[in-house]
């Protein structure tokens, strides 16, 4: 039975301090002065954790699989930089407004002075939402669900599509004669820019069926090879074994809301920026025995999981939504004796309040200012927590659809082209 225990260690509650200086200039009876404020936040370092502990764990840990929960906090507040205004009456009084000649002001002033009229309270801005989070956890979490027991290859899928393959495999210099064929054409019928156009469509229809040739034909027989290969090459013990099977994401996103101050003297733009690290990290651990032909695709996983494989497009949908995922994680492991695993997610929160402009005089005709802020204050949270799931089925939109990367970017086009193509799009 597992124990609950909560630690803690450090703490904010340092204070800050930053000094303000008068020089009178005209009044009669006030000597210069100076006050040091101390700041309206405190600064330090602090981290709490709450887990659960099995007792003897060590004693249990080669008999069982231990994956107990955590929750952890650690939060930092420090400041960066100093700052030196100086406000300097134009026509100095001692009456209403009361100017005394010089106000130099030095230290963190702008955490000091300023900031605590828009931010009385540190907190972080939220650049992800909380579905958006739990959705990538989930995917993360069926994405390792989905690699148990997964092999080098598939070839059971490759002998499944073997005619496919070799089809595609023999059509380039079909390809390549119904092109010239249509580039002739194309220069008795057209002229002018119906030719330009009628070429470029060939040009790009050819393009985009030797890539995904490339891809999805030649690419994945010389991953076979090398599997083959490797699975030879390999050692395999006739015992179980434990194998583990992990899947990871991280999101990355920066947000900020920008401020202007003004008062009688001084008038300024500054900044909140929230940056947010995630890093999702999964991971399921089995016992089974592993063999060559385990390792190259023949397990019952890759038998069921055959319909999904040779359904046209899947492998698109796959882009957009888990189906797949869910679909091989829901799948029964004959011989595997599940240890177990978990999702652990740590949210890293960085927030930075600042300056952006220069200051100035709010009426230069009374007062001027010179120096500026350049002090920020960094306030940083680091959320972790581990815990196990409770269900394994999740079908979610995928956070990212990686249409920014090349290749991915590049398959979609292709696939678009063909699809558009086989339809007659434009001839509608």
């Amino acid at each position: 039975m597992s124990i609950r225990r909560f630690r803690s260690t450090g703490q904010i509650a340092t204070p800050f301090t930053y000094t303000e200086s008068w020089n009178y200039t005209t009044c009669a009876n006030r000597a210069p002065h100076s006050t040091v404020y101390t700041g309206a936040y405190l600064l330090g370092y602090k981290k709490t954790m709450e887990d659960f502990v099995t007792p003897n764990w060590r004693k249990l840990k080669g008999k069982r699989f231990i994956f107990n929960g955590m929750i952890s906090t650690e939060t930092t507040v420090k400041i960066v930089g100093s700052s030196s205004v100086t406000l300097t009456a134009v026509s100095p009084t001692c009456t209403s407004p009361t100017l005394y000649g010089t106000d130099n002001q030095s230290g963190p002033v702008y955490v000091g002075s300023y900031l605590p009229t828009v931010a009385p309270t540190l907190t972080h801005l939220a650049p992800w939402s909380d579905s958006t989070l739990t959705n990538a956890a989930d995917e993360t979490w069926i994405s390792c669900l989905e690699n148990r027991g997964k092999g080098q290859a598939n070839l059971l899928e490759d002998l499944a599509e073997m005619e496919k393959t070799f089809a595609m495999l023999e059509s380039p210099a079909e390809n390549i004669i119904s092109l010239v064929k249509s580039l002739r054409r194309n220069g008795r019928r057209l002229r002018a820019y119906r030719k330009v156009a009628a070429n470029s469509k060939a040009l790009i229809i050819f393009a985009s069926s030797e890539w995904l040739r490339f891809r999805y034909g030649i690419m994945p027989i010389v991953a076979s090879i090398k599997a083959i290969r490797k699975a030879m090459e390999t050692g395999y013990k006739k015992s179980p074994k434990v194998y583990t099977a992990r899947a990871m994401k991280n999101l990355n996103k920066t947000i900020f809301i920008n401020y202007h101050y003004v008062d009688s003297a001084v008038t300024f733009d500054h900044r909140k920026t929230t940056s947010e690290e995630v890093s999702l990290r999964a991971s399921f651990s089995d016992s089974y025995t592993l063999g060559p032909l385990q390792d190259l695709g023949f397990t019952f996983r890759d038998i069921v999981g055959l319909p999904w494989e040779l359904l046209r497009y899947s492998f698109v949908l796959d882009w957009f939504v888990n189906i797949g995922d869910n679909f091989y994680a829901n799948i029964p492991r004959p011989g595997f004796v599940e240890l177990g695993g978990g999702v652990s997610t740590r949210n890293t929160y960085t927030t930075v309040y600042n300056a952006t402009s220069g200051v100035t005089a709010t009426t230069p005709s009374v007062r001027t200012v010179s120096g500026g802020l350049g002090d920020s204050l960094i306030l940083k949270t680091v959320f972790y927590e581990r815990y196990i799931p409770v269900s394994n089925v999740h079908i979610v939109i995928r956070n990212d659809f990686k249409l920014d990367k090349f290749i991915r970017a590049a398959d979609a086009l292709s696939v678009a082209i063909q699809w558009l193509n086989s339809i007659g799009f434009d001839r509608h």
